[in-house]
């Protein structure tokens, strides 16, 4: 679960960088 949850949130960081 930690891992899904730390992908989740690098996945979450990059797109709003990107934005």
């Amino acid at each position: 679960a930690m891992d899904k949850a730390k992908e989740a949130i690098r996945d979450n960081r990059k797109g709003k960088k990107k934005l």
